[in-house]
């Protein structure tokens, strides 16, 4: 059931709600304005200005905090598959008001777009964007992110197609490809990666691929 409400859209299946939420994009935008670094916006080398297209657009938490930084002149636009999350996450993106002015100015500046990642990029021009990210379901699920779960439920899980997009991507991407993942992720493999980004302490690393 697609719900329609004043606090905004909300999709309601057996055993999972899904309502947007910016997550932890408040907290990481605040970390950076600090001068912390942030492990996706350093494995994605982003700059002021830059176009980034985000394949998985989820809740939008990656795709927030990359439109921060990109900043005015830059654009973030963001793909979803499944179009019930895409309503959600798209009427999220253009209403919540929460979280002070920089946030709220990130999430307007996300183009969300219901599209296949695969099937998008089939038809994108090289050069179209600076950098191209994805971001699949984790192999094994973190058990402390319980903030994800209804997206997890809801969630499209093929990985192939995401690894088509992903070798498309090489082929489009001006400057870099990053694909997220946790410590041992097999998605990767056969790829050409050319760096890992990852937090000492943290199950979740980036892995940028050498652009062809």
């Amino acid at each position: 059931v697609l719900v329609v409400a004043h606090e905004g859209v909300r999709y309601s299946v057996p055993g999972a709600v899904l309502a947007f939420h910016p997550g932890m994009a408040k907290l990481r935008l605040h970390n950076l304005q600090g001068g912390r670094a942030d492990p996706m916006v350093t494995a994605m080398a982003l700059q002021p200005g830059d176009r980034v297209l985000d394949c998985t657009l989820g809740l939008g938490t990656d795709a927030i905090v990359a439109a921060s930084v990109v900043g005015p002149e830059g654009v973030v636009e963001g793909l979803e598959a499944v179009l019930p999350i895409f309503l959600v996450v798209a009427d999220g993106l253009s209403r919540y008001a929460k979280g002070g002015e920089a946030l709220t100015a990130a999430m307007r500046r996300v183009r969300p777009q219901w599209a296949e990642a695969s099937a998008f990029l089939g038809h994108a021009r090289p050069a179209d964007y600076d950098v191209i990210y994805i971001d699949p379901f984790f192999e094994r699920p973190v058990a402390a992110s319980c903030a994800i779960t209804p997206l997890r439920i809801l969630g499209a899980h093929e990985t192939e197609p995401l690894r088509a997009a992903a070798l498309r991507a090489l082929e489009v991407a001006r400057r870099r490809v990053v694909v997220k993942g946790s410590r041992g992720s097999t998605f990767c493999q056969g790829m050409p990666v050319e760096q890992i980004v990852g937090g000492r302490h943290s199950n979740v690393e980036y892995a940028v691929l050498r652009i062809r």
